[in-house]
């Protein structure tokens, strides 16, 4: 990766990350605080987590169902949104968890829309809760003047929210955007968090196979009329 695209994905990530918008008050941590400190010990460790502070509560909160989250993707941009998803597969399949991404071509009540919102003040935000969540992406994310490192990320950051994950450390892909020290992918304690908040270490729940129809059985009854002897 080429120095100067990383060095501009690092001041785009933290000019205009926008963040969440949740049903809730919730106050991020510090970058670089006690809480981010006592977490990174933690992790390294391989102490039990305490991610509390780092995810939103609540199933409203999350897009993942059963192990996968569904998209109905609207932005005109499949191959920038499908390149974020498939950095948080390949980050929990490392950790041993278990997530599927899908794209579906209509909206859902399990689906988190993906738009393009061209009143977005920010680059990146997500809004709305259960049916309603969305992540909403700035037209400026696809300027030609913008790198695909700045596009992946920020687009992976915002996908994490709708998974449920609250701003967390510097050097992590879900630090706030006012970070001078972004991860520019999905790192391994981005990861845990997610497994963890999502129960993603348990395999998903197969879904039935409907059952068969039975087949269709015709009968035909015939009479016969006898003459009266």
């Amino acid at each position: 990766m080429k120095t100067r695209n990383v060095l501009a994905a690092v001041c785009t990530f933290s000019l205009v990350l926008g963040g969440t918008a949740p049903a809730y008050a919730h106050v991020d941590v510090q970058p670089n605080g006690s809480e981010c400190k006592a977490l990174k010990s933690q992790f390294k460790r391989g102490q039990q987590l305490d991610i509390s502070r780092f995810t939103f509560a609540g199933d409203r909160n999350t897009g993942i169902r059963n192990n996968t989250l569904y998209l109905y993707d609207t932005t005109g941009h499949r191959a920038d949104i499908q390149r974020a998803a498939d950095l948080w597969v390949k980050a929990v399949r490392d950790r041993g968890g278990y997530l599927d991404i899908k794209f579906i071509d209509h909206k859902t009540p399990e689906a988190v829309s993906v738009l393009v919102d061209p009143s977005l003040p920010v680059l990146g935000r997500v809004t709305g809760g259960g049916p309603s969540l969305t992540v909403r992406i700035s037209p400026q994310m696809f300027a030609s003047t913008v790198g695909a490192t700045s596009r992946i990320m920020t687009i992976a950051h915002e996908m994490g929210h709708a998974m449920a994950l609250a701003h967390s450390c510097d050097d992590l892909l879900m630090v706030v955007g006012g970070s001078r020290k972004p991860g520019l992918v999905p790192q391994p304690l981005d990861a845990e968090i997610l497994i963890l908040r999502n129960n993603l270490r348990q395999k998903p729940t197969p879904t039935p196979s409907p059952s068969p129809v039975p087949p269709l059985v015709t009968t035909t009854t015939s009479t016969t009329s006898e003459r009266p002897k």
